[in-house]
């Protein structure tokens, strides 16, 4: 890959530490760090914290060789990472990353030049309503076009899985660039032949340079994988690029030196409703993207 252009997937689910063996890996991590991670009282909760904060510091340390007791990480108001390097000459000055966790996995991608976004979202079949029921309640997130694509589906299960799809390719764009959790996702309509060549259109105007992978992380897994990409004009070659940015690699571990109206649910409430409501489990979405990153930016990431 090119140089500051990571892909790290870690699956979690066999991971079962001790409470010394948690307390240890924690250790490891700024003061600052730990009551966001033990804030969470499941402890598949805190795990996903602690894996997804651990794999921040150790590709910073990786990529631009910072000792990990000096690095500093921050969020934005809107919630993305950023390593702080106001006094630091960074070997890219653009690099930024971004991390998620869901279900089995936790994942992060970093740029040297794009903004790099990464979601997972954990693909589960409703419990107390039908499918058609519990994606209504998403109606206003969604296109007409998109609407068509995923009632157009040939069993309910398949409807779960474009909607999902769709859901996450939303939340990707929208964390690729920044945004918080007010962005209208229904001005944010996506096209695809299949799932491949997927485009954007925001207002009805397509972006030219995005791009957008569906990729799984394994067959015995339920993840899958989405990438997007904006490329800079001068990149080269940005077919390349585009081929790098669509490969994770599998880590087995990490090493760090010491409403009448019914109301629709936010952004921030859906993963809490799909995992609430899960009764199994089918191919899950991990999603990834990327846009060019501003060095300002990156200082501070029907049915019936």
């Amino acid at each position: 890959m090119e140089e500051g252009v990571q892909r790290w997937a870690v699956n979690i689910s066999n991971w079962k530490p001790s409470s010394h063996h948690f307390l240890a890996a924690m250790s490891v991590l700024p003061g600052h760090e730990h009551s966001s991670i033990t804030r969470f009282v499941k402890l598949e909760d805190r795990i996903r914290a602690l894996v997804s904060r651990l794999l921040q510091y150790a590709l910073v340390h990786k990529v631009l060789g910072i000792p990990v007791h000096e690095i500093i990480i921050r969020r934005t108001p809107e919630g993305k990472p950023f390593l702080v390097s106001d006094n630091m000459k960074l070997r890219f000055k653009n690099f930024n990353y971004n991390v998620s966790h869901h279900g089995d996995y936790a994942a992060i991608a970093s740029e040297p030049i794009c903004l790099v976004g990464l979601d997972i979202v954990s693909h589960y079949i409703p419990v107390t309503e039908s499918a058609c029921e519990f994606i209504n309640s998403f109606l206003p997130y969604f296109s007409s076009s998109e609407w068509c694509h995923i009632f157009k589906a040939s069993s309910s299960d398949e409807m779960l899985k474009v909607f999902y799809k769709y859901w996450c390719l939303k939340e990707a764009f929208v964390k690729a660039i920044g945004s918080g959790v007010g962005y209208k996702l229904d001005s944010v309509e996506f096209h695809h032949e299949n799932w491949d060549n997927i485009s954007v259109k925001i207002g009805g105007k397509e972006l030219q340079d995005w791009k957008f992978w569906l990729l799984e992380l394994g067959p015995n897994h339920s993840h899958v994988r989405q990438i997007l990409y904006k490329i800079w004009w001068f990149a080269s070659p940005w077919q390349g690029r585009l081929d790098q940015g669509s490969r994770f690699s599998s880590l087995s571990r990490l090493a760090l030196s010491r409403g009448g109206v019914r109301r629709s649910p936010s952004r921030l409430e859906v993963k809490g409703r799909i995992e609430a409501r899960r009764r199994r489990k089918l191919p899950p979405l991990l999603l990834v993207r990327g846009s060019p990153a501003s060095p300002l930016v990156v200082k501070i990431k029907g049915c019936g």
